[in-house]
Parts: C-alpha cells; structure tokens; sequence
C-alpha cells in the first residue's frame, strides 16, 4: 500500500486554499485528529461507512511517524474507508432457517405475513449479532501523496465514493479543498508557468 511500494495509477488534484510552507509535526497532528476509528467519523456516518486516515503501511497501520510518512517535501499517507454490509445471502439463508422452524410448529404448515416479516427481523437480528465483532466490515486503502514542490496532491485508485469521502475529509484535516487536475487543467497550469500560448 502506498506510494513508495509498487506501481500504481493515481488521480492529480490541487489544494484549493493555502498551503503549509513545510510538513512537519503539525501535519502528523492534523493527521492523528482525523484518522479511523477515534469516534469523529463514526457519529458522522449513519450509512454504515466510517472513514478516516491511516498511516500508510498497511490498512491497521494509524501510527503517524515523520520518517515514514515525510519524505524531502513530499507527506505520504492513506484514507481508509470501512463499510459495514450485511451479505444478503447469509439473511436469506438466516430467514429460510427461521422461516422453518414457524413452518414446524404451525399446526396447518403454512406461514403468515406476520410470521415472515417476524423472522427476517430475527435473521437480521441474529447477523447484527455476529457482526458486534467486525467480520461483515470491508476495509480498503487510498493511498495520498502530497508533494509540496509541485502543489499536486496524488489519490491512488480511487473512484467517485471515495473521493465522497476524500475532499470534506481533507478540508476538515488541512483546511484547504481540492480541485481536479485532468488533463487539459495540467497543460493549461504547465502553459502558464513556461508563458506559452496558443498560436
């Protein structure tokens, strides 16, 4: 995971606002105010998504260190996105198993509306249940370089739901929004320096 350990594809950004003259300790610290699992992002997401920033190493790793995650002018680190989803294949299979034991003790065999909607309640009940230890939690890493020199920031492979997550959480971590480098916006800055204009 990150920048400094194998290929990737990546998306250019800008910040928007100001940026720090240099990275230091303060970065780390804004950095460690927002990252995953220390209760912000969790109030904050109703939807079963939590997000927050990591360290870089690997997906557990929240342990913020200048000499890992600052290199020259350049602060490398991650946005980890959990997203809690219950497989509807194992509530069906949980509402099956319900769904026979009412069929079992009706003395007609047959089941009613409201002994249906009672046993997806308790299947639904019983997987919340098993999810209390995080074994239905999908955890994936974005990994983020920002490099100082160039004032780009890099976003590894994310797609539009994590960049959801990505611009509010940058803004409440730095201060600063982001806006999108494509193409045409990169030639355009890189004409702008060198002073060349069209023809």
């Amino acid at each position: 995971m990150g920048f400094f350990g194998s290929r990737i594809s990546f998306a250019r950004f800008r910040p928007t606002g100001t940026r720090p003259p240099a990275f230091g300790e303060d970065s780390l610290a804004n950095l460690e105010k927002h990252k995953i699992g220390n209760g912000r992002a969790a109030v904050a997401s109703a939807d079963g998504i939590d997000s927050g920033w990591i360290a870089g190493d690997h997906i557990l790793d929240r342990k913020f260190d200048l000499a890992k995650n600052i290199v020259s002018d350049t602060l490398q680190w991650a946005l980890r996105i959990d997203a809690f989803k219950i497989p509807s294949d194992l509530l069906r299979a949980y509402t099956a198993e319900e769904l026979e034991g009412v069929a079992a003790s009706n003395p007609s065999g047959q089941i009613s509306n409201r002994q249906r909607r009672e046993a997806k309640e308790r299947a639904k009940e019983r997987l919340e249940e098993e999810a209390r230890d995080g074994r239905f939690v999908k955890r994936k890493g974005f990994g983020l370089l920002w490099d100082l020199p160039s004032g780009e920031v890099l976003v590894s492979g994310a797609g539009a739901p994590a960049l959801d997550r990505l611009f509010p959480l940058f803004e409440e971590t730095f201060g600063t929004g982001l806006e999108t480098l494509g193409a045409g916006r990169q030639a355009y800055l890189l004409a702008e320096t060198r002073n060349l204009t069209r023809a």
